[in-house]
């Protein structure tokens, strides 16, 4: 027959369990006093944390430009100018294909860098046909 632990032994580790519990507090507070890991003021250079909606609208554009620009590079570099006019029943130019392209392809508010980065690829692709 298995034996339950006694009333001391319990009250033992209940003892022994808040020392650890209060022991860690203590610790806590003075490893990481409290706002050690949070500025106490907005950081400007951040929109999230300056409360106007505008400044993180403008920040996450910015943003997603970038990831466009990048995205659009990738993805208009893999054909020859000739090849996305066709394609896209634009004028054979890099600002037409990558006009239509961003048109074809993204919302308006993300054309900007979609069409920078399909642009900046076909440049890129026509100089290195002609060697510069």
């Amino acid at each position: 027959m298995r034996r339950l632990p006694s009333a001391r032994s319990l009250l033992a580790a209940g003892a022994a369990a808040a020392v650890l519990v209060a022991t860690y507090a203590v610790l806590q507070s003075a490893w990481a006093p409290a706002g050690a890991y949070r500025s106490q003021s907005p950081d400007p250079a951040y929109a999230t944390q300056g409360g106007s909606q505008a400044d993180v609208r403008a920040q996450h554009l910015d943003n997603l430009t970038d990831e466009f620009t990048d995205s659009s590079y990738e993805t208009c570099e893999v054909r020859t100018i000739q090849q996305w006019s066709a394609i896209l029943g634009s004028a054979a130019n890099p600002e037409a294909v990558a006009r239509r392209y961003a048109a074809v392809n993204y919302p308006p508010a993300e054309r900007t860098g979609a069409r920078a980065g399909c642009r900046n690829a076909l440049i890129d692709q026509l100089a290195v046909r002609s060697g510069s």
